[in-house]
């Protein structure tokens, strides 16, 4: 039960796990902008709490902007096998470099 096409019922299940990664991609960014200082007391005398509130929503914002990508990349390659750490991380930093050339 590895390949589909589009639209078929597997590709239709692979979308609804897109769409769930971006938002939760999306959640946990927001939480991280809501944990940076916004002042110089904020800078100065850090909340350990916020702190920690920030890096955990970071951490969940990585994960999640991965698990998208690899959703993403499964339905252009038309097939749910898991893709390897190195294959993925080479696809992944090479988005990467075309978002920072285009910008």
């Amino acid at each position: 039960m590895s390949k589909f096409e589009y639209g078929d019922e597997i590709d239709k299940h692979l979308v609804k796990v897109i769409v769930h990664e971006f938002w939760r991609c999306r959640f946990a960014f927001n939480l991280f902008i809501e944990s940076i200082p916004r002042n110089k007391k904020e800078i100065k005398q850090p909340n350990i709490e916020k702190v920690l509130a920030g890096y955990n929503s970071y951490a969940l914002f990585l994960q999640h902007l991965y698990e998208y990508f690899l959703a993403c990349l499964k339905r252009d390659r038309g097939n749910t096998k898991n893709i390897s750490s190195d294959d993925a991380d080479a696809l992944f930093n090479e988005e990467v470099n075309k978002i920072l050339r285009n910008w």
